[in-house]
């Protein structure tokens, strides 16, 4: 049987942490006296981070089966699609545009599970192409972001692809490596070791529904990670 003391104190430290609000063109940072090239960054990752956020409302649509949220989602992205297709690089822009022929026909076909995992993927693209050096939250914790939907939706699936689970749970591993030494709140640290750990041994056990709940958890927590480094990055423009 899978220990899940260490997951349910991830839930209880989210209790003590006060997330606050951030919209995703919040996630640009806003330096003082930014140089041409800087602006046109800050600008790019504006747009990239506010194409994205329609795919995470595509994503959960789809796993709920809810058909009007699914078109209301599509619409969106069809109307940002020249903007977001301008902003991305030549292998980005034909990988985006190959997940989104493969999403519409996921649509049509009545393949709920293809468009939310086509759907992740493109999120991930968008994210992806973020220029990081002008970012205040570091684009790592949006790729945790796209780890937890695409476990949620892998292990809520009736017969689970653990080989493609236990990638993405190695992949979530390491994009807590790349910013765990940012942090600066002991409980938000702890909390998301914990919940990263908890993952690892859901999938070791292939306990599909600890691994819903973990990845759930990890979702949860990246709200968090977003405001934290909203908060720092804000303490550093006026401390500079």
């Amino acid at each position: 049987m899978l220990n899940t003391n260490n997951l349910l104190l991830a839930l209880l430290t989210i209790g003590f942490l006060s997330p606050t609000a951030c919209s995703s063109s919040d996630q640009a940072a806003q330096q003082s006296a930014p140089t041409a090239q800087q602006s046109q960054m800050q600008k790019d990752n504006n747009i990239l981070m506010d194409s994205a956020s329609p795919f995470e409302d595509l994503t959960e649509f789809a796993v709920a089966a809810d058909v009007a949220g699914m078109d209301r989602a599509l619409d969106v992205i069809e109307e940002r699609s020249g903007i977001t297709r301008s902003t991305l690089d030549p292998v980005r822009r034909d990988k985006y545009d190959s997940l989104w022929a493969s999403i519409r026909a996921g649509r049509k076909g009545g393949t709920y599970t293809d468009v939310a995992l086509n759907s992740v993927e493109s999120y991930r693209v968008l994210i992806e192409g973020l220029h990081d050096e002008v970012l205040t939250v570091p684009k790592a914790v949006s790729l945790l972001d796209y780890a937890g939907f695409r476990l949620s939706v892998l292990a809520s699936l009736e017969t689970p692809d653990w080989a493609a689970i236990r990638v993405t749970m190695e992949e979530a591993r390491s994009f807590w490596a790349a910013i765990s030494g940012r942090i600066q709140s002991k409980g938000l640290h702890d909390a998301m070791n914990t919940t990263i750990d908890g993952i690892e041994r859901a999938v070791e056990a292939r306990d599909a529904r600890m691994t819903v709940f973990a990845a759930h958890v990890d979702l949860d927590l990246v709200d968090l990670l977003e405001s934290h480094f909203e908060e720092i990055g804000q303490v550093g423009r006026k401390n500079p």
